[in-house]
């Protein structure tokens, strides 16, 4: 039996899974089927100058360290929520399905007593398939 939970950071990334064979697929992030995980809106103002920030090299370093940014924004969400450890717990491959969603996966990887030990994390939906392809015993 395969588990399979995929984290997302917005709506619509989980549509690109595919051919992605798992007795259980999970999806967990904002609008998600699965797990609707609510991040909090930003302050109009925050949001603003997060925008101003964003076009140039400078300032988009500045926003992915800040707290306002979105990989940040969604493991807070991740961690307030009881349920996704548990879900994460019985996994077998726990995959980053976008580039934002990749924070959470590597914080969870990194807290094995509250998130378990037993699963893999990847980033991408290819790189699933490997992964579940090569944990099943051979017939």
């Amino acid at each position: 039996m395969s588990i399979v939970v995929i984290l997302i950071s917005r709506p619509g990334t989980a549509a690109a899974i595919g051919d992605l064979h798992a007795d259980t697929i999970t999806v967990i992030g904002p609008g998600a089927v699965g797990v609707d995980v609510a991040l909090r809106p930003l302050p109009r103002s925050i949001d603003r100058l997060r925008a101003l920030a964003w076009r140039s090299p400078l300032g988009r370093n500045l926003v992915r360290i800040s707290p306002f940014d979105v990989s940040r924004r969604l493991w807070r969400a991740l961690r307030r929520n009881t349920s996704i450890a548990a879900l994460v717990h019985d996994a077998d491959v726990v995959v980053a399905g976008d580039r934002d969603a990749v924070f959470s996966v590597w914080r969870m990887a990194r807290k094995p007593q509250a998130f378990g030990y037993g699963w893999t994390a990847v980033y991408g939906f290819a790189a699933a398939r490997f992964a579940l392809d090569t944990s099943r015993p051979e017939d």
